[in-house]
């Protein structure tokens, strides 16, 4: 999983945000720029019409992609910093122009909205090992009513 994808996880995208916070539209994209570390690298955002966010880091120096910031294992703390001031641009970028969902499947998100305008309440997440398992509790009885979890479709049961 790339560090967008991580960081964007369970987000929708809001279009007019995106627009105030500095994207120019191009074409069927939405385009970022931004200098970090003293100007001596360039961010170039990406966001296209499906809110899917892919970003690249430039040396202005040479002129180059940077792309050690990307690879695991590579430490240090020159690869930290310039991980850090991208993965600080595009959380920044989330908090201005997303909305956190409950679940990455729109269907999820649709029950849990149901749910909620009927009967006030929202998903709990329980477990530790199952992060995406929510479940619905009865506020007076405090028994589930309601359980919404990812299932293999390769398992038989």
């Amino acid at each position: 999983m790339t560090i967008e994808e991580e960081l964007f996880r369970k987000t929708k995208i809001d279009f007019d945000k995106i627009c105030k916070y500095g994207f120019k539209k191009d074409k069927s994209l939405y385009k970022y720029s931004k200098n970090i570390m003293n100007d001596t690298f360039r961010v170039d955002i990406e966001i296209n019409n499906d809110g899917i966010v892919k970003g690249k880091v430039y040396d202005l120096a040479f002129g180059d992609e940077y792309t050690n910031f990307r690879i695991e294992d590579s430490t240090g703390s020159f690869v930290g910093q310039v991980r850090d001031e991208f993965k600080n641009l595009l959380k920044d970028i989330r908090s201005n122009c997303y909305t956190r969902e409950a679940f990455i499947y729109e269907q999820s998100n649709r029950i849990t909205k149901a749910i909620k305008e009927k009967y006030g309440d929202e998903p709990e997440f329980e477990w530790e090992k199952f992060p995406e398992y929510a479940t619905f509790r009865n506020k007076d009885s405090k028994k589930w009513y309601g359980i919404i979890m990812n299932l293999d479709k390769n398992i038989c049961i």
